[in-house]
């Protein structure tokens, strides 16, 4: 390929600009399709005459190794897979990779351009969606742009002003796609950036959402979404991620009153849930008192009289559990207590058909075993780490 036609398209380390001459057009057109030619001069070839490179091209390594931080958002549209949904996670994070260190003019051409392509991939909603890892690496870019904006002179923008703002666009966007989104990544991210909106062009969430109802709704969807999310954290026992995301809703003012009613409620049921999340629950409320110990039974505890006493209580609410909502209630409130905190378990179920064991089962006064047997009822057993023994029997009967 004759050196005119590199040039034209020109090195890594130049901008990128899109290349109108007919001649010249040829010439790159020529050059994208030449396989001969290195990855990183095919996909400036191609960005130059407009038309989006094969995907075979569209590597990270690739995007990072041809364009600069400027270029790589310039293009997005073209690096990104755009047909019912925009797929858009390997330009965005070669975007996020990028931005270490750009200094604060860079960030402000930067947030120009990203908001001018995310309004147009916006106004396509709803017959174009954006994909989820997408929205994630669209929020965490923009909060890694946030450190570099400049307080403004106005404390409440209007919102024709608000709007006009390119990073407050970025904002409202991300927004609305975090509360679309299945993957709960984004919250985080938007939550500081709210949290920490006050210093960012003098802007207050308050005051951002006051002038804006269609941004309100996204913004009261966006703490709903956190403070679910927050329960489901919870009662999945990640402790680390649970405190990192209701310490951040908690110092939003609009949402700290909904997370602490959730919380309490769910206080009320400390005993279903491990020490750490207890702990953890106590923090978001406030409470600094400290925990009760929890009851801790060593490994011979299972002959004790307590023990036993407990696995007759546990089956006798069993055997209540279909009397009434309440009853049910009890007894699935004790069955999680007796397993968590003293290691006891039910096993079987009435009417159940197996293989005779007389370690389980005990059959019934009159009569004699067999090789199979019906269960009447479930039996109860002690586990704790290497060892188990069997509490109370199952009481069953010949099948």
């Amino acid at each position: 390929m004759e050196e005119t036609s590199i040039s034209r398209v020109g090195s890594s380390s130049e901008p990128l600009k899109r290349i109108k001459e007919n001649a010249a057009r040829l010439e790159a057109a020529r050059l994208a399709s030449d396989e001969s030619q290195g990855s990183t001069v095919r996909l400036r070839a191609y960005l130059s005459i407009g038309k989006s490179p094969p995907k075979e091209l569209l590597t990270e390594e690739n995007i990072r190794a041809a364009l600069n931080i400027s270029d790589r958002v310039a293009f997005l549209p073209k690096l990104a897979a755009n047909e019912k949904l925009i797929k858009a996670e390997v330009p965005l994070h070669s975007i996020l990779s990028g931005l270490k260190d750009i200094g604060s003019r860079n960030a402000n051409r930067l947030t120009k351009n990203l908001s001018r392509i995310a309004a147009k991939w916006a106004a396509q909603a709803p017959t174009v969606g954006i994909s989820d890892n997408s929205v994630l690496f669209f929020v965490q870019i923009l909060e890694g742009i946030s450190r570099y904006q400049r307080r403004a002179a106005v404390s409440r923008p209007s919102k024709r002003t608000a709007t006009k703002n390119p990073y407050v666009q970025l904002l409202m966007i991300g927004t609305r796609w975090a509360v679309s989104s299945a993957n709960p990544g984004p919250l985080l991210p938007l939550l500081r950036i709210f949290g920490s909106a006050e210093n960012v062009k003098g802007m207050t969430v308050e005051n951002l959402i006051a002038d804006n109802a269609e941004f309100l709704n996204d913004f009261q969807k966006l703490l709903t979404k956190s403070i679910d999310r927050c329960e489901e954290l919870l009662r999945q026992g990640i402790v680390s991620e649970f405190e990192e995301l209701s310490g951040a809703v908690a110092e939003l003012p609009a949402a700290k009153n909904d997370l602490t009613a959730k919380m309490s409620k769910l206080y009320l049921q400390k005993a279903r849930f491990p020490v750490a999340i207890q702990d953890a629950l106590r923090k978001v409320l406030g409470e600094t008192t400290e925990a009760p110990s929890t009851p801790k039974i060593q490994v011979d505890d299972e002959d004790s009289v307590q023990t036993v006493q407990l696995a007759s209580a546990l089956v006798a609410a069993w055997t209540a559990k279909d009397d009434g909502s309440k009853a049910k209630e009890a007894f699935e409130e004790l069955k999680s207590v007796s397993a968590n905190f003293f290691g006891l378990e039910l096993h079987g179920s009435a009417s159940q058909i197996e293989d005779y064991n007389p370690r389980i089962h005990e059959l019934i006064l009159g009569k004699k075993p067999g090789n199979r047997v019906r269960l009447l009822g479930p039996w109860v057993e002690f586990s704790r780490q290497t060892r188990s023994k069997v509490i109370l029997k199952a009481p069953v009967e010949p099948a």
